[in-house]
């Protein structure tokens, strides 16, 4: 999901990043009942729910008017039916970049881009799995346990810019399960971009 520039349009963002699905109860892991936690899957790779909010340290690279150097935050700030889905608006850390909506199912992520739902994070989510939006490709690497600002975390998964003759532009977000995107890498081809680091989350 791109908490930001609009994950894959990109649009994450990097969600963005981005969270949908059938129920009302997208983008978080229902609780089981009490004393009994083996019905419990895992939590989605990016938790999208309401009043979720991620807060970075974001670098800004070269000229990139969208961002801002300082510390800002990305909050999910809606949940409505959407284009036929059940999803979340996301504001995004940068200014000038605006709100998303996002729906997902389990770990696949999707961000409607002009009234049409595409794929931001696909699934499986393992080494090598690549997956198309319709006009870029990304790659899933494992990133293993990452250290940021906001803590240590296990079972983190790098979503890397793969789109053929890309030249220099570059796009890779990394995101912890049940946490969401920790550190986002951007670049244009003149190399102007930002870089944003994970300080605090509030996850429900």
């Amino acid at each position: 999901m791109r908490h930001e520039p609009a994950l894959f349009c990109l649009v994450l963002s990097i969600v963005a990043v981005g969270c949908s699905s059938q129920n009302f109860n997208v983008g978080s892991v229902a609780a089981p009942d009490a004393g009994d936690s083996s019905d419990a899957g895992p939590a989605p790779l990016d938790p999208i729910a309401l009043n979720n909010s991620w807060t970075y340290s974001v670098t800004v690279a070269g000229t990139y008017p969208s961002c801002t150097d300082g510390t800002f935050a990305s909050t999910v700030t809606q949940h409505a039916p959407t284009d036929g889905r059940d999803a979340f608006l996301v504001t995004s850390f940068c200014p000038g970049v605006g709100d998303f909506w996002f729906s997902s199912v389990g770990d696949e992520v999707s961000e409607d881009i002009s009234h049409q739902w595409v794929v931001a994070l696909d699934t499986p989510i393992e080494d090598g799995h690549t997956w198309s939006n319709g006009t870029e490709m990304f790659i899933w690497h494992s990133a293993g346990t990452v250290n940021v600002t906001a803590g240590t975390f296990a079972d983190c998964w790098e979503v890397d810019d793969a789109t053929p003759g890309g030249g220099a532009a570059y796009y890779a977000v990394t995101f912890c399960r049940g946490i969401g995107p920790v550190k986002w890498h951007v670049r244009d081809a003149s190399q102007n971009g930002y870089d944003a680091v994970l300080t605090q989350k509030n996850i429900n």
